[in-house]
Order: structure tokens, then C-alpha cells, then sequence
């Protein structure tokens, strides 16, 4: 059997052009004055479905219930990410789902017609090696994949995450107690650490749990251009995760992968990280990791230690 999903619209070209450019969908055929109907049909090659949007000169006037829902599940953590990142260079909004269940499992957001759509990534898979690097044509071609995270880009979509990760005070307890008040700071500080992609080729990445797709904090590797106890222009190594999620190993799970990383792929000749003094938890941590403590220093009045490892 073959199956067809049909639509009318008011504006094909707009549809054609979110379908295609946007979702990654393909053109698999077209009409034009089919007793007064133009039309094209959606879809990607080799499958048994497809979408048919046709336009006419009647006026269409769409009422989609909350949850009438296309469900797409892209079938690599890839191709999940990547079409995050589409949406949110297109300027197209995440909403809220009506059911629970697709606020936990996807992204949902509307058509050019308003009809929800929704992505999943409950059938991505990772196809990467452990703790390599994947190349893509897109963003930063960097994708890292432990026992139970994948370390992936922060993206625009990730907004809400980053609040609840540093609008929390006890995040910053060893930060210099300065959390986070509202969306737009965490909106500010994503835009940040993207422009750190841009610039220096790396930065803090989005630490996602496997199990349930959630991101719970971030780690990585930051190039640091200002000075910092007598060092400028290195390699440091950090984390911070959403405090649900302390004490279950993650930090270090995702700070050794940066580390082999770094030493592995970018070649990177000296790491370097360091900690609040009464930050027990992290410098237990970064021991763990190998990194060795060599110096205390004043950070913006905090008292620090200081940690480096040289690649070997």
C-alpha cells in the first residue's frame, strides 16, 4: 500500500519552501493547472509516502486542533541536531504541547498553515565512534558520544535549559553567587558561547542524557583570551550541570571525553583548568581526570587553585 497525505493551502510556495529548505524533505514532483489546481508532492525518495500540498483559488481557512500532530523521527542524533539548528536560524518558535508527552520526547512548532509539528529524537541513533569527532557540513562538525551522553553544540533551542541550569543559586555558589534572572540573560550567554565557535573553533557543548534526551548541563573545552593567573590564549577544560543531576558521574564522564579529545584530535600540548577552593566536588573531578594541581591564584576576588596537564 501506498500512502498519500493531502493538504490545501493558501500559499504553496511558502509550504514548499519549509518543507523542503527547512525540514530537509525532497521535491518529488509537481502539477500545474490540474482543473484549476497546482499542487507538488513532498517527501524523500524511495519511500512509500509521501505529502501533496495543492493550491487554488478558493480560499482555505485551517482550523488544526492542538493535537493534530505530524510526528517526524529523524534517525541520527545528527540529523536531529541539524534540524534544530535550522529551525532556530529560521526564527521559528518551540511551543508547548497540549500533551505532556511531546514536551518530554520532541520539539514542537507550527507550519506556515499552523498545523503542529513535532521532532523526535526516540529513534536517533548514534552512529559515531566513542569519544570521536563526526563530520557534518554544518555547525561546529564536532559530535561526542560517551556510555550515557552525547556532547553535542549548545543551540538557540536550548534556552530554557540554560535557565534552569544557571538561574539556579546553588550553581553558582562557587561562581561568585551571580545566577541568571531571566530568558534573555540565558538567550545572551547561548549567543556567547556560539560567537566562541565562531571564533576560536570551540567552546562549551551541551551534555545531553542518552536516556532521555534531556540536555542537564554543559562541559568542554574553552579557549580563554584574557588573562587568567599569568596565562593567556589557552586551553581550559570546565563543566557545570543542572543540580538534579549532581553526584551521578556525569561531569566526569563528559570532562574526560573533552580531555582525549583534546589531547587526541586537537592536539592541544597543555590543558589547563581551575576551581574554587571550596569547590570539594570539582576538584575531585579534575584530579580524577588527571589534571594536576600546581598553583592557588585570586580570581575576581575567589580564591582558586590551579590545574595543568601536559599531553604526553
Amino acid at each position: 500500500m501506498f500512502l498519500r497525505v493531502a493538504r490545501h493551502t493558501n500559499n504553496l510556495e511558502k509550504i514548499e519552501t519549509f518543507y523542503v529548505n527547512i525540514l530537509g524533505f525532497e521535491r518529488l514532483g509537481g502539477f500545474q493547472n490540474h482543473d484549476n489546481y497546482n499542487g507538488v508532492f513532498i517527501g524523500k525518495s524511495g519511500l512509500d509516502w509521501h505529502f501533496e500540498f495543492t493550491e487554488s483559488n478558493d480560499n482555505v481557512n485551517h482550523h488544526p486542533d492542538e493535537d493534530d500532530i505530524i510526528a517526524l523521527y529523524p534517525t541520527t542524533v545528527l540529523e536531529y541536531n541539524n534540524l534544530l539548528e535550522n529551525i532556530s536560524r529560521n526564527n521559528i518558535s518551540i511551543i508547548t504541547s497540549k500533551n505532556p508527552y511531546w514536551n518530554q520526547n520532541g520539539k514542537m512548532f507550527l507550519d506556515p498553515d499552523g498545523y503542529r509539528i513535532v521532532i523526535s529524537p526516540l529513534r536517533a541513533k548514534n552512529i559515531i565512534a566513542k569519544n570521536q569527532s563526526s563530520k557534518s557540513n554544518k555547525s561546529m562538525n564536532i559530535l561526542l558520544e560517551t556510555e550515557r551522553l552525547i556532547l553535542r553544540e549548545i543551540l538557540p533551542t536550548d534556552e530554557m535549559a540554560i535557565y534552569r541550569l544557571d538561574s539556579n543559586p546553588n550553581v553558582h555558589r562557587f561562581l561568585g553567587n551571580n545566577p541568571i534572572t531571566t530568558m534573555e540573560e540565558s538567550r545572551k550567554y547561548i549567543d556567547h558561547i556560539r560567537n566562541q565557535y565562531t571564533q576560536n573553533g570551540i567552546g562549551r557543548f551541551a551534555v545531553v542524557l542518552k536516556e532521555t534526551n534531556e540536555m542537564i548541563g554543559w562541559s568542554g573545552i574553552k579557549f580563554i583570551t584574557e588573562p587568567e593567573n599569568n596565562h593567556v590564549n589557552f586551553y581550559e577544560i570546565g563543566y557545570r550541570f543542572i543540580e538534579e543531576h549532581w553526584g551521578k558521574g556525569y561531569a566526569y564522564e563528559s570532562a574526560k571525553a573533552w580531555l582525549d579529545y583534546g589531547f587526541n584530535e586537537m592536539k592541544i600540548q597543555k590543558m589547563y583548568a581551575s576551581a574554587n577552593k571550596e569547590n570539594v566536588g570539582s576538584i575531585k573531578i579534575l584530579k580524577k581526570i588527571g589534571m594536576q594541581q600546581v598553583s592557588e591564584f585570586d580570581w575576581n576576588g575567589i580564591p582558586c587553585y590551579w590545574f595543568e596537564l601536559e599531553n604526553k
